[in-house]
């Protein structure tokens, strides 16, 4: 299912009572709120179990592009703007990062080892400029995040001025104060800075698939499948979450 299709399924019901027969465009304008804030939030899973469990959706994400640099390697992806949640070592515990009405789309970064092909946990800096501009400065230190089908990676939701050609300078800064061993023994100990070029486009977003679970199938103690990983060549696949089990 896409979710251009059901969100002009739900908003033709809105068009009816509070404006007639407007475009879809113009009736979420009307009504407060930009077109994509409305892609946002997927149902949320109901006496979710302090454990692993299957999501109430699962979103296509698409791959922008890939880069090398030395040992480093990062792949771009993006998939709606959605919520999420930051879990810190607070008495809080944990806090959600809703949808704001100008977002435009979810970014999300892997940078792995090309040698061992390991994912890699690193303090990430993430540019975003048009034209040799910065844009989005909130998106300089993205989220590490956790997802049942893409794992470990760095994201956010990014708010770009319009549609066009832009590029994201990945600087990937080494964690410091750890014995590397192994096949890590004395390797990537500088940083690495990585720049994938991107056209963003409103359509490749509403393009994306968007599938509900059944709702009995929600809670239960499963997982979605991982995506392929592998080499320079980045992933691909779905995304799942619900803003519960998909990302954090």
């Amino acid at each position: 299912m896409k979710r251009r299709g059901f969100l002009r399924g739900t908003a033709g019901i809105g068009a009816v009572g509070a404006a007639g027969t407007a475009g879809l465009a113009g009736c979420l304008e009307r009504l407060g709120f930009e077109e994509e804030s409305a892609w946002a939030n997927p149902p949320l899973v109901e006496n979710r179990p302090d454990a692993v469990y299957l999501p109430a959706s699962r979103e296509e994400m698409g791959t922008y592009g890939t880069a090398t640099d030395g040992d480093y390697a990062a792949a771009l992806s993006y998939t709606f703007p959605h919520r999420f949640w930051t879990v810190e070592a607070t008495t809080e515990g944990r806090t959600l990062v809703d949808v704001d009405a100008d977002d435009s789309v979810h970014l999300m970064v892997s940078v792995w080892d090309r040698e061992t092909h390991t994912v890699l946990p690193a303090n990430l800096r993430l540019e975003v400029s048009q034209d040799g501009e910065p844009v989005d400065t909130g998106t300089s230190s993205p989220w590490p995040m956790i997802s049942q089908r893409m794992g470990f990676h760095y994201g956010d939701n990014v708010q770009l001025p319009g549609e066009g050609e832009y590029t994201v300078r990945v600087t990937a800064n080494p964690i410091t104060g750890i014995n590397r061993t192994g096949s890590f023994e004395g390797r990537l100990e500088s940083p690495g800075s990585l720049e994938i070029d991107f056209e963003y486009a409103r359509s490749d977003i509403h393009d994306l698939s968007f599938e509900t679970i059944p709702e009995d199938r929600r809670g239960s103690r499963e997982a979605l499948s991982l995506m392929s990983h592998g080499g320079d060549g980045g992933h691909s696949g779905d995304g799942g979450g619900d803003g519960n089990g998909g990302h954090g």
